[in-house]
């Protein structure tokens, strides 16, 4: 641990409601016992304000805010796709939305959630976050897959059996596996292109 983590309180636990101080207990104590850092969370159900003067007060190092709103990423994406699809004229219903790594694993969020919005969804070398998308409530969206097998950064075996599983109901799911790390190989890229002219409108 940092020196700098010896001197007072390390880490500040700020919750923005009521119903987030139970989490924020929880956090607490993982982090107290298993990391050995100490830890201070707000329970008086005082004002962010308050709260933030209380961690500088105590010399916080770092502070954690749980709860605070903000708009999904998703919902921000939808809305930039229909408003651009408006000022610039384009065939709403031909949206298609690419991704690799991380990025592809908001197109799997897209492609499960927001069919409506999207045609098609290329997610490259990611994830599906099984905990945030119902995969067994899904639409059949028009959809591209690829992974490296020497993926080391998102292993292939954390994602394969969930996009089989996909597979099984959903036959407008094409997934290609390629001997490429966390990368998009020529060969990769050849095949993303030639599922993309075979599918336009």
């Amino acid at each position: 641990k940092s020196d700098y983590l010896d001197k007072g309180i390390d880490i500040y636990i700020i919750s923005c409601q009521s119903k987030f101080i139970s989490q924020s207990i929880i956090i607490a104590d993982t982090l107290r016992n298993q990391l050995g850092i100490k830890v201070t969370n707000e329970t008086l159900r005082r004002s962010m304000r308050s709260q933030m003067r209380e961690a500088n007060k105590l010399n916080a190092q770092f502070v954690i805010i749980i709860g605070q709103e903000n708009t999904p990423v998703d919902e921000v994406i939808i809305k930039n796709i229909n408003k651009l699809s408006t000022q610039f004229e384009l065939n709403k219903s031909d949206a298609t939305v690419l991704g690799f790594s991380q990025g592809g694993s908001i197109c799997w969020k897209l492609g499960l959630n927001y069919s409506e919005n999207i045609r098609r969804i290329l997610p490259i070398s990611s994830y599906i976050n099984v905990f945030e998308n119902k995969i067994d409530n899904h639409n059949n969206i028009l959809t591209y897959t690829s992974h490296g097998l020497y993926d080391d950064i998102i292993p292939i075996d954390l994602v394969k059996e969930t996009i089989l599983e996909l597979i099984e109901s959903n036959d407008n799911i094409t997934f290609e596996e390629f001997p490429s790390g966390h990368t998009i190989n020529q060969e990769n890229l050849s095949s993303i292109i030639k599922w993309i002219e075979t599918t336009n409108l």
